[in-house]
């Protein structure tokens, strides 16, 4: 069986992360929706994926004492993929 520490872990998930932020700008091309969706969206990836980076060198973890800078990060960068899927979804919907 697999065992990951913590920091490993967190690095995976950085690096998936990153990597979705790479396919959101390849995306670009398919003009699914408005390129600037797509920008948004890729620097919101990115901005998770480097949270997970820090978080993996962070003494503290997000939800204890201590970690309120980097629950708030990872807060933000929430809201933003929920503004993304509205935002996508107002776009589907006018095209109809």
């Amino acid at each position: 069986m697999l065992s990951l520490s913590f920091a490993d872990f967190n690095l995976v998930e950085s690096a998936f992360w990153v990597f979705c932020s790479l396919v959101s700008l390849s995306a670009l091309r398919f003009r699914l929706v408005s390129p600037p969706l797509w920008y948004l969206l890729a620097f919101d990836f990115l901005l998770f994926g480097i949270s997970d980076f820090i978080e993996a060198y962070y003494p503290v973890s997000f939800l204890e004492r201590g970690g309120e800078e980097l629950f708030a990060w990872k807060i933000t960068c929430i809201l933003g993929f929920v503004a993304c899927l509205i935002w996508y979804l107002i776009q589907r919907v006018q095209k109809r």
